[in-house]
């Protein structure tokens, strides 16, 4: 089932990086490499299964023209996620302490099932090949946005094609544009639903109409920090 699913996915990434036109967007910009998501098995057969979508993968495998098959990048993506919630770890995987993984963690000693996915899926890349933000807003509105007959965006049909039972943005407020364009919305109604540190997550259901309950909230380092994460994982819990 999971093989299904991933050959589905890969696919209309693959064809996505076509019609962006990746090759030639890389020679303009320090593209990073591509995020690729995927399901794990454990995900595909449980009845409480919920996508993870962060903001973009920090430092992620270097520079786009450093090649690295889209193919293994999408292995990557499933064999990451089983090393860091199952203790499935090897010695080139190192155990990730960051919030982001406790939250999935919390979440499967729970009996739920998360998947990772990214709402940018690509970054530029500095010195060292560390991490800048993609902030360049024509570019972002292109990769992010809706494209095909359909009008609609690579995360879009990324969800249709997983089938979670909830969505869950650990995006923060300072992502609300991106969130906007991906779903083709207003992005004057995220804001006017009033993220912030007394209200940290929300059910935005009613925002971005995907079918199943869709929770907007921020990093879980900051949730850790102002000793929200717990209740998010409650609220998560309730949602599926």
């Amino acid at each position: 089932m999971k093989e299904k699913v991933n050959e589905r996915l890969l696919n209309i990434q693959k064809e996505w990086l076509k019609i962006i036109d990746a090759d030639e967007k890389a020679k303009k910009y320090p593209l990073s490499r591509p995020f690729s998501f995927a399901v794990t098995e454990q995900y595909m057969q449980s009845g409480k299964k919920v996508m993870i979508i962060g903001q973009q993968t920090a430092d992620f495998g270097g520079y786009y023209t450093n090649k690295w098959p889209m193919d293994d990048i999408h292995r990557f993506n499933y064999e990451y996620v089983n090393r860091q919630v199952r203790g499935m770890h090897e010695a080139e995987y190192e155990y990730n302490r960051s919030a982001f993984w406790n939250l999935f963690r919390k979440l499967v000693g729970l009996g739920i099932e998360p998947v990772w996915n990214n709402l940018e899926k690509f970054h530029f890349v500095g010195e060292k090949e560390k991490t800048i933000p993609l902030n360049d807003e024509n570019l972002k509105k292109e990769l992010c946005g809706p494209y095909g007959n359909d009008r609609k965006s690579l995360l879009c049909r990324e969800i249709e094609i997983s089938s979670p039972k909830a969505v869950v943005f650990t995006t923060g407020p300072y992502y609300s544009k991106t969130m906007a364009d991906s779903f083709g919305i207003d992005e004057e109604k995220l804001q006017k639903a009033g993220l912030c540190k007394d209200n940290c997550f929300l059910d935005i259901s009613d925002i971005i109409k995907i079918g199943v309950p869709t929770i907007w909230s921020y990093h879980p380092a900051y949730l850790q920090r102002i000793r929200s994460l717990d209740k998010i994982v409650e609220f998560i819990k309730a949602s599926v």
